[in-house]
């Protein structure tokens, strides 16, 4: 019976089986064959000369250095810094980055962004490298976050690059079809978050909303403002309060609201999330000449201690400005200029408005309601100029500031108070800058003569120990100075009072 024959093997691949019953069939001619291909091709990459490596040569610029030279953009609230020439004598815009292509890691996104959203969001990070605007980078971290908010960030983004590719561009959403097109899916989902109330009233619903109120506020645009935070009180009320919120919630609603009602004149909607003995100048010592004020008012007025409480919180803050006012960083607005003007504002807001409506009917004296309300107002008027020291939006200080020089009109009808009236006088008289009436010339001399003031000097000297920080105001002339008979003659020699002057 003939036995059966072995089947040849076939390599495939470089890969050859060997039946381990016939372990000969190693020692096959094709099967050699292919260990010595194999072997060979081995030694010859080995021998192979490697390609060589692709050389790249970079030049690494210098980094830019910027000036303290500063200007205010067509954007309301917003602080451009311009760098120098190296001779100095010469500004020059500074160029944004090109467009990056990817996102540079900035946490969790609500939405995931698609190509022309990383460029947005990678392009709002470059601007802030160049243009400062109060309350940007903590918005945008808690906007990124929710999806409607999510939306607002990339309508401001398309608004920004617009305003730096056209060189001017519009201020509202409308007036570019990119940034229109986020805002209008930003508002369809605010719509739907309203309409349904399954899931509650999100963070993500309130920070959307303070970006509608902070949008509007840096336009001044006050009667969309005024709307919005009439919303934003509903929704607070309707979710009971600002608990469970993150921390910068209620510190954003609270001085946009306090910015709002300054412009009106009235009290805050909501309350303030801290005071000033809370705040970073709780520690501040009132001067002697400022503590000797407010014992005059609380012991002769009492009805006026309202006004004492923020006279004396308002002291307070001064100094500490004065204390850091040469601190790197320290007149930047954000969270930390409105921790500590926030409650300062607020409170002066809610000192009760007194008319000459009351000493009609007999309630109160006239030179105390005319005191009141012109000190009420110049405390308005020195917050608000803080306000813009700090880049902060102060449209109120014009109105303001024409009330405060009506009532300080009046004040020739005061008798006491010396202090407090060469205080309120200067304020008005500095604030209006560009003219100072023969009006309150003559009343601050009155306060001169009241309390032993010699010159201008005398009078700069009072007003640091009252309540004054440097370089708040433009530097004035006042003619103030008396003559050699003691009499205050308005052909004297003009005097600068440079309240620029630390």
């Amino acid at each position: 019976m003939p036995s059966a024959r072995r089947k040849k093997t076939t390599g495939h691949g470089g890969l050859t089986f060997v039946n381990v019953q016939h372990p000969d069939d190693i020692r096959l001619k094709c099967n050699q064959t292919m260990i010595r291909s194999g072997a060979m091709a081995a030694i010859g990459l080995t021998r192979r000369k490697r390609p060589r490596p692709v050389t790249i040569e970079l030049e690494v610029k210098e980094d830019v250095q910027y000036g303290h030279v500063s200007r205010q953009d067509t954007h309301r609230d917003v602080h451009v810094i311009v760098s120098r020439e190296s001779t100095g004598s010469a500004n020059v815009e500074p160029r944004l980055p090109s467009i990056a292509a990817a996102l540079p890691h900035l946490g969790h996104f609500a939405v995931e962004p698609d190509r022309r959203a990383r460029e947005l969001l990678s392009f709002m990070e470059g601007e802030a490298s160049y243009i400062y605007r109060p309350f940007r980078a903590e918005w945008f971290n808690m906007a990124v976050l929710e999806p409607s908010a999510y939306y607002l960030c990339l309508a401001n983004a398309a608004l920004f690059l617009n305003q730096f590719l056209t060189g001017h561009g519009g201020l509202e959403y409308t007036d570019c079809v990119e940034s229109s097109k986020y805002y209008g899916l930003c508002l369809s989902r605010v719509t739907g978050q309203l309409a349904d109330r399954s899931h509650g009233i999100t963070q993500g619903l309130i920070t959307t909303v303070l970006g509608f109120v902070c949008h509007n506020l840096s336009l001044g645009n006050w009667d969309r403002c005024d709307m919005h935070l009439e919303g934003l009180e509903r929704i607070i009320s309707a979710r009971g309060g600002f608990h469970s919120l993150g921390p910068y919630v209620p510190y954003f609603a609270s001085w946009f609201d306090v910015s709002n009602a300054a412009v009106h004149d009235r009290p805050p909607r909501f309350l303030a999330p801290g005071t000033v003995e809370d705040g970073p100048a709780q520690h501040e010592i009132l001067s002697e000449a400022m503590s000797d004020v407010i014992s005059q008012l609380t012991r002769t007025a009492p009805h006026l201690s309202s006004l004492g409480d923020c006279l004396t919180a308002l002291a307070r803050v001064a100094s500490y400005c004065k204390k850091n006012t040469n601190q790197p960083g320290f007149w930047e607005g954000g969270p930390k200029a409105a921790n500590l003007i926030g409650p300062v504002a607020h409170l002066a807001l809610h000192i009760p408005r007194f008319s000459l409506d009351l000493h009609s009917a007999g309630k109160v004296a006239e030179q105390d309601i005319i005191l009141h309300e012109a000190a009420r107002l110049a405390l308005l008027v020195f917050i608000a100029a803080l306000k813009q020291a700090f880049t902060l939006t102060a449209d109120e200080i014009i109105p303001l500031t024409g009330r405060l020089e009506y009532m300080s009109s009046l004040m020739d009808r005061i008798s006491g108070f010396p202090e407090l009236r060469l205080w309120v006088n200067v304020v008005c008289a500095c604030s209006t800058g560009h003219h100072v009436s023969r009006h309150q010339i003559l009343e601050i001399r009155r306060a001169m003569r009241d309390l032993h003031l010699l010159d201008s000097q005398d009078v700069l000297g009072k007003m640091k120990d009252l309540i004054w920080v440097p370089h708040l105001f433009k530097t004035i002339e006042l003619q103030i100075d008396e003559d050699e008979s003691g009499a205050c003659a308005p052909t004297t020699k003009l005097t600068s009072l440079d309240i620029s002057t630390g």
